[in-house]
Protein backbone atom coordinates (compact mmCIF):
# COMPACT_ATOMS: atom_id res chain seq x y z
CA UNK A 1 0.00 0.00 0.00
CA UNK A 2 1.79 3.55 -1.20
CA UNK A 3 0.64 6.47 0.96
CA UNK A 4 0.75 9.41 -0.93
CA UNK A 5 0.85 12.92 0.86
CA UNK A 6 -0.76 15.79 -0.45
CA UNK A 7 -0.06 19.41 0.93
CA UNK A 8 -2.82 21.09 1.16
CA UNK A 9 -2.50 25.25 0.26
CA UNK A 10 -1.79 27.53 3.23
CA UNK A 11 -4.82 29.12 5.04
CA UNK A 12 -4.97 32.69 4.99
CA UNK A 13 -6.86 34.16 8.14
CA UNK A 14 -7.29 37.90 7.94
CA UNK A 15 -5.87 39.56 11.22
CA UNK A 16 -8.29 42.57 12.26
CA UNK A 17 -6.14 45.03 14.23
CA UNK A 18 -9.60 47.29 14.60
CA UNK A 19 -13.00 46.32 16.01
CA UNK A 20 -15.76 48.51 14.88
CA UNK A 21 -18.07 49.29 17.79
CA UNK A 22 -21.42 50.82 18.02
CA UNK A 23 -20.67 53.42 20.42
CA UNK A 24 -25.15 52.68 21.58
CA UNK A 25 -23.82 49.47 23.05
CA UNK A 26 -20.23 50.69 24.85
CA UNK A 27 -19.85 50.06 28.52
CA UNK A 28 -18.03 50.94 31.17
CA UNK A 29 -15.57 48.23 32.59
CA UNK A 30 -13.93 49.59 35.34
CA UNK A 31 -14.25 53.10 37.61
CA UNK A 32 -13.17 55.85 38.04
CA UNK A 33 -13.24 56.79 34.17
CA UNK A 34 -10.29 57.71 32.18
CA UNK A 35 -12.52 58.73 28.86
CA UNK A 36 -15.42 59.99 27.88
CA UNK A 37 -17.48 58.92 25.14
CA UNK A 38 -21.26 59.51 24.15
CA UNK A 39 -23.23 57.75 21.27
CA UNK A 40 -21.30 59.83 18.23
CA UNK A 41 -17.78 60.18 19.47
CA UNK A 42 -15.26 60.04 21.64
CA UNK A 43 -13.70 62.77 23.46
CA UNK A 44 -10.09 62.52 23.49
CA UNK A 45 -9.45 65.71 25.01
CA UNK A 46 -11.56 65.30 28.13
CA UNK A 47 -9.74 65.91 30.97
CA UNK A 48 -11.14 65.01 34.59
CA UNK A 49 -9.87 67.88 36.62
CA UNK A 50 -10.81 65.80 40.42
CA UNK A 51 -13.72 65.27 42.51
CA UNK A 52 -16.08 67.74 43.84
CA UNK A 53 -18.79 68.00 46.70
CA UNK A 54 -22.27 69.23 46.34
CA UNK A 55 -21.46 72.69 47.04
CA UNK A 56 -19.47 72.74 43.90
CA UNK A 57 -21.92 71.41 42.11
CA UNK A 58 -24.43 73.95 43.46
CA UNK A 59 -22.24 76.82 42.60
CA UNK A 60 -21.40 75.23 39.02
CA UNK A 61 -25.52 75.12 38.50
CA UNK A 62 -25.65 78.77 39.50
CA UNK A 63 -23.28 79.83 37.43
CA UNK A 64 -24.62 78.32 33.75
CA UNK A 65 -25.77 75.09 32.03
CA UNK A 66 -23.77 71.85 33.49
CA UNK A 67 -23.67 67.96 31.73
CA UNK A 68 -24.28 65.51 34.19
CA UNK A 69 -23.39 61.90 33.49
CA UNK A 70 -24.14 58.62 35.21
CA UNK A 71 -21.27 55.85 35.37
CA UNK A 72 -21.93 52.74 36.48
CA UNK A 73 -20.15 49.36 35.61
CA UNK A 74 -21.88 47.24 33.77
CA UNK A 75 -23.69 50.14 31.45
CA UNK A 76 -23.25 52.80 28.74
CA UNK A 77 -22.59 56.43 30.04
CA UNK A 78 -25.56 57.96 30.94
CA UNK A 79 -25.92 61.78 29.70
CA UNK A 80 -28.50 63.92 31.15
CA UNK A 81 -29.95 66.59 28.75
CA UNK A 82 -28.92 69.88 30.37
CA UNK A 83 -32.33 71.68 30.15
CA UNK A 84 -32.90 68.44 32.57
CA UNK A 85 -30.38 69.47 34.70
CA UNK A 86 -32.15 70.58 37.65
CA UNK A 87 -34.70 67.95 38.05
CA UNK A 88 -32.26 65.51 37.76
CA UNK A 89 -29.83 67.41 40.51
CA UNK A 90 -32.61 67.18 42.66
CA UNK A 91 -33.25 63.35 42.26
CA UNK A 92 -29.56 62.72 43.23
CA UNK A 93 -28.32 65.42 45.07
CA UNK A 94 -29.21 63.53 48.31
CA UNK A 95 -26.69 60.65 47.30
CA UNK A 96 -23.53 62.55 46.34
CA UNK A 97 -20.53 62.30 48.32
CA UNK A 98 -17.40 63.31 48.03
CA UNK A 99 -15.93 60.42 49.71
CA UNK A 100 -17.53 56.52 49.96
CA UNK A 101 -17.13 56.32 53.52
CA UNK A 102 -19.77 58.77 54.07
CA UNK A 103 -22.53 56.04 53.15
CA UNK A 104 -25.06 56.36 55.64
CA UNK A 105 -29.20 55.51 56.50
CA UNK A 106 -29.66 58.86 54.61
CA UNK A 107 -28.16 58.12 51.49
CA UNK A 108 -30.80 55.29 51.23
CA UNK A 109 -28.10 52.89 50.21
CA UNK A 110 -26.97 54.95 47.28
CA UNK A 111 -23.62 57.05 46.83
CA UNK A 112 -22.71 58.98 44.27
CA UNK A 113 -19.22 60.41 43.72
CA UNK A 114 -19.03 63.34 42.30
CA UNK A 115 -16.00 64.25 39.22
CA UNK A 116 -15.44 67.37 37.33
CA UNK A 117 -14.67 67.05 34.07
CA UNK A 118 -13.20 69.76 31.29
CA UNK A 119 -14.37 68.91 27.65
CA UNK A 120 -13.59 71.18 25.23
CA UNK A 121 -16.65 73.31 23.72
CA UNK A 122 -19.15 71.88 26.09
CA UNK A 123 -20.39 73.28 29.07
CA UNK A 124 -18.63 71.77 32.55
CA UNK A 125 -19.48 67.86 32.93
CA UNK A 126 -19.98 66.26 35.74
CA UNK A 127 -19.66 62.79 36.16
CA UNK A 128 -21.72 60.65 38.78
CA UNK A 129 -20.10 57.62 39.35
CA UNK A 130 -22.23 54.79 41.22
CA UNK A 131 -20.45 53.25 44.42
CA UNK A 132 -21.91 50.21 45.13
Amino acid sequence: MAVVIVEAPPIIVPICTEIAMDRRHRIITRLPLTELWDERRDFPEALCLGSITRDTIRRLLAEGPVRFVVADVGRALEWIDPSKRFDFWKSVSSHVSPDPDLLDAGSGGRLLLAWQWSVPAFEPVIVLQEVH
